[in-house]
């Protein structure tokens, strides 16, 4: 065999393995750097993905773009795999996952001619409970990450029923914030009350005061505007929380997951304002410009306005989402969507795509 033939033989391989790893690939969240320049995704293989939004976003540029839109950097963040959920805290990039949470140093990250392997400034572990027999378990999942913009206090939603804060310089927890009673998935810092909200698969959403780690307000989402019957002791909340959001103001407050419905609370009294019937299991939900943006198991993303009204419904690449961002810039909205796929859909527009982006996985 000659060393042409060889050398082809090596690529097709190599090519395979690609393609493969890209059918293995999901994309369990995604975040706008804070200038909005920047892209970044995290998969369940430990990978994160990095790609310069503004290579794309001229006409002219996407007109001579071919083939795939692989990341400008990529490398293997976490052994444990995968990574669910990503953030940015000041200038560093934070990623959670299974076992720890890492910090990485966001001007390391985009220095050019960096190498393809990048060290993590610092790591996180939730604490460690022990079992019946004296020993420690295993160290819980991160599901979910939130950030305090104005302290850089980092918030985490864990797998070990409990929610925590984060002093990412010193590398120490803060607090716990117990009572939940089942898995933590989704958390979100309300800057403007200066609250914390949860959501967990025990069917509640609570809000806690961040200083004295109390729970101010308990939302019961067992009411999904069904005629189903609520569920007892004995059975499991069948209404577990994947997903919310909440408005600049801290008034309103979305949510859903067990049943195909989205629910918006009024906190102020609190009260259930409206339900949003869909047509899958919602994964992600975000609150922006007045509009609720959804997506789950269903292949689309939805939009509605705040008093229920349904606007419009989009197919994506993801037949399951599990990522929907939105940067509301007002010279240049994109909406990012992701989930089970390597590819991250970038709309300008809901009714328009602009291109999407492949997450070539790290060797």
């Amino acid at each position: 065999m000659t060393q042409r033939s060889w050398l082809n033989g090596t690529d097709y391989w190599k090519k395979s393995l690609l393609q493969l790893k890209l059918q293995e690939t999901i994309i369990y969240t995604t975040a706008f750097s804070p200038d909005n320049e920047y892209m970044v995704c995290a998969t369940n293989l430990g990978d994160i993905a990095i790609w310069r939004l503004r290579d794309y976003l001229a006409d002219s540029n996407w007109s001579k773009a071919s083939g795939e839109l692989f990341p400008l950097r990529c490398w293997h963040a976490h052994t444990s795999a995968p990574i669910y959920s990503l953030c940015f805290c000041g200038m560093n990039l934070v990623s959670g996952g299974d076992e720890y949470i890492r910090v990485w140093n966001w001007e390391e990250i985009l220095k050019p001619g960096a190498s393809s392997y990048i060290e993590h400034k610092a790591e996180l572990h939730n604490r460690q409970e022990v079992n019946h027999l004296g020993s420690y378990k295993q160290f819980s999942e991160t599901n979910d990450l939130s950030v305090d913009p104005n302290t850089n206090i980092l918030y985490s939603a864990s797998g070990d029923n409990n929610a925590y804060s984060w002093d990412i310089e010193r590398n120490c927890s803060l607090n716990t914030f117990q009572g939940h009673t089942d898995y933590v998935h989704c958390i979100k810092y309300i800057p403007f009350t200066r609250t914390i909200a949860t959501g967990s698969e025990d069917g509640t959403v609570r809000l806690w005061d961040p200083r004295i780690s109390k729970a101010a307000m308990v939302l019961d989402c067992s009411k999904n505007g069904s005629n189903s019957e609520p569920h007892s002791e004995k059975t499991p909340n069948p209404n577990w929380i994947t997903c919310l959001d909440t408005d600049d103001g801290g008034n309103w407050l979305v949510c859903g997951g067990g049943y195909s419905t989205l629910q918006v609370w009024y906190l102020a009294v609190p009260s259930i304002s409206c339900y949003m019937p869909l047509q899958g299991l919602p994964h992600a939900v975000t609150y922006s410009d007045g509009k609720i943006y959804s997506g789950g198991n269903d292949q689309h993303i939805s939009q509605w306005q705040t008093d229920g009204r349904f606007r419009v419904r989009i197919p994506t690449t993801a037949k399951t989402i599990f990522s929907l961002n939105v940067n509301p810039s007002p010279s240049n909205k994109m909406i990012s969507v992701a989930g089970s796929s390597a590819y991250i859909d970038v709309f300008s527009d809901i009714t328009y795509k602009r291109f999407s982006l492949c997450c070539c996985p790290a060797e």
